[in-house]
């Protein structure tokens, strides 16, 4: 590529940088991605009513990193996993208890 021929060696650090940030990035991550085998041993259920009580959210806290995924459903098979649980904040959840719908369940619900 011609960038890296320049005499400005500012394109090729910057390239260098991102690809270390990429790196580090990647052997940081926490392997905690919900899955058929893991979603009832390394994580919290917490179930939201909607409405009436007749449809319900499920919520998701890693026990390993604290994060929170949700899904609308608990019925999973291994094709539909990664369509259905979605990651989410703690805020999340919070506006459901409170019965606010926030907007990526709104969005997940359009999928459906």
């Amino acid at each position: 590529l011609n960038f890296f021929l320049k005499k400005n060696n500012q394109t090729s650090i910057l390239v260098s940088q991102i690809i270390w940030h990429f790196l580090e990035g990647f052997s940081l991550r926490i392997g905690d991605m919900p899955n058929e085998k893991n979603l009832t041993v390394n994580f919290n259920k917490y179930l939201v009513p909607i409405d009436n009580g007749d449809y319900q959210f499920v919520f998701y806290k890693s026990k390993m990193s604290g994060r929170w995924w949700m899904s609308s459903t608990t019925d999973f098979n291994s094709e539909n996993l990664n369509e259905v649980i979605v990651p989410c904040s703690y805020q999340d959840y919070l506006d459901s208890v409170d019965g606010r719908i926030p907007s990526r369940m709104t969005r997940l619900l359009r999928l459906m």
